[in-house]
């Protein structure tokens, strides 16, 4: 358990002994039962994560949340957005939204740099802790979304500093099994990840979740020992069931 990095409470939030860390993703009709969790005095759950687009449907638990110093992590679900098979209409009525699925010239130069204030303004006036980044599924090492992304963190850290807003920021790196497999392609995405403002990876592992066989599990776990070279919390992102308390188990995961 040496390498696991243990995720802190920031101070303004509930304070308590450090520990390993739970985060629940918020469903569009899951805001009573969580509502109801909080209520009942809930202290195993670190925070919630709010889909932009069901922000005014879940605006009584992200204000209940807060008042009881939970975080709030802000999903702008850019990943769908960036994909033609995800993009939906609720998703391009977002701010930084478009009738059509985003391509990598959506996030050049000045563009990209009017999103990540479009989304530090969202996520200030909704009230949120902490915003997963604003980045896409990679393929590969070499994949064009790779350096947008990271463009894309560090403007949104310049957005959130220049508001003052407090802000978590997390890298949310998402990525198929088969890129997580291999040792040089995944390392190359580590160490281009090195240029990204973050506080904290959340990995996002396509065909991998709480039905992944031992075998995958495995690969999986031995993969996140180069993610801790990075010095950061590691969150294992859509993972439960036994793949997941195997990942907690053997260190793989914070």
């Amino acid at each position: 358990m040496s390498n696991v990095i243990r995720l802190p409470r920031p101070h303004l939030l509930r304070p308590g002994p450090e520990s390993l860390g739970f985060y629940v993703r918020v469903g569009r009709s899951d805001h009573v039962e969580m509502m109801h969790l909080i209520a009942t005095g809930e202290r195993n759950i670190f925070g919630f994560v709010i889909e932009a687009q069901n922000v005014e449907r879940h605006k009584d638990l992200i204000a209940k949340a807060r008042e009881h110093r939970f975080h709030v992590i802000l999903d702008p679900k850019t990943q769908p957005m960036g994909l033609p098979g995800g993009h939906t209409d609720s998703l391009a009525f977002l701010p930084w939204g478009l009738p059509r699925h985003h391509n990598v010239t959506d996030f050049d130069g000045d563009e990209g740099n009017r999103r990540a204030a479009q989304i530090v303004e969202f996520a200030i006036n909704h009230n949120f802790t902490q915003i997963l980044g604003p980045t896409h599924l990679l393929s590969s090492a070499n994949d064009p979304w790779l350096r947008r992304d990271i463009a894309m963190m560090n403007w949104t850290a310049d957005q959130i500093a220049m508001n003052n807003a407090g802000l978590g920021l997390i890298c949310s790196l998402a990525l198929p099994i088969i890129l997580l497999r291999r040792p040089a392609e995944r390392r190359a995405v580590l160490a281009a990840l090195g240029d990204a403002h973050s506080d904290a990876i959340w990995l996002k592992v396509e065909n991998f979740g709480d039905d992944a066989t031992g075998e995958k599990t495995a690969a999986y776990i031995e993969a996140c020992r180069d993610f801790h070279e990075c010095g950061l919390p590691i969150v294992g992102d859509h993972v439960g069931g036994l793949p997941g308390l195997g990942a907690l188990a053997f260190g793989a995961v914070g």
